[in-house]
């Protein structure tokens, strides 16, 4: 997680997408881009909301089939995300 700063150049005012943000990474991800000021979406299924928003989470974006998410309308912008899961 201390590679989302150097690594990630989290800063003040980002927006940063965390994937599955109620497990023990994602919630450590969560606290580091709030601790740096970014705003948070992070992808939680909707029984483990209010574990994100005690986290301190900006928006909640919902997992939907396939890997789809789909954010809240952000500036006027409605965001939609695809993520590629891979198993191996």
């Amino acid at each position: 997680m201390a590679v989302l700063r150097p690594v990630g150049r989290i800063e003040k005012n980002q927006t940063v997408l965390i994937h599955a943000a109620a497990g023990a990474t994602g919630q450590a991800a969560v606290k580091i881009a709030k601790h740096y000021g970014a705003t948070v979406i992070p992808t939680a299924s909707p029984e483990k909301h209010a574990i994100v928003q005690s986290l301190g989470a900006d928006h909640i974006a919902l997992c939907g089939e396939f890997g789809a998410i789909q954010a809240p309308t952000l500036d006027g912008h409605a965001v939609l995300f695809r993520v590629a899961a891979f198993r191996g």
